[in-house]
């Protein structure tokens, strides 16, 4: 996973969009739109800008790996599979955050559907 595609997910995580990554950084929104699509290399410095936007640090993005944070060790252990957590605390609590805004997201949603079945049905 290259570092681009590596802040895109990271940023995805955090709930910020691309317009949010860009003013961090100085940039126009489809300027940005070039860093995440590899189109233009990030600097060490608009890293550290962007680390500090999504609450992690520099070592948190160069070293995020969405892949480890599902790996199974295939080893049997007692009744179940032993699981690999090889993740930092702050991909952790993303991962948390993510999960929970997902919720909120399939909450309102489904008082959405209610309410135009609800209408349907008048």
């Amino acid at each position: 996973m290259q570092i681009h595609d590596k802040i895109q997910k990271l940023r995805e995580l955090r709930g910020k969009t691309q317009l949010e990554a860009a003013d961090a950084l100085g940039l126009t929104q489809p300027n940005y739109s070039k860093y995440e699509n590899g189109k233009l290399d990030f600097t060490i410095k608009q890293i550290q800008k962007l680390a500090d936007l999504f609450d992690l640090t520099l070592e948190d993005i160069i070293g995020f790996n969405e892949h480890l944070i599902f790996n199974l060790n295939k080893n049997r252990k007692a009744n179940g599979l032993v699981i690999n957590n090889h993740i930092s605390k702050n991909e952790k609590n993303l991962y948390e955050d993510y999960i929970l805004s997902l919720k909120g997201e399939i909450e309102h949603l489904k008082s959405v559907i209610d309410k135009l079945l609800t209408k349907d049905k008048k």
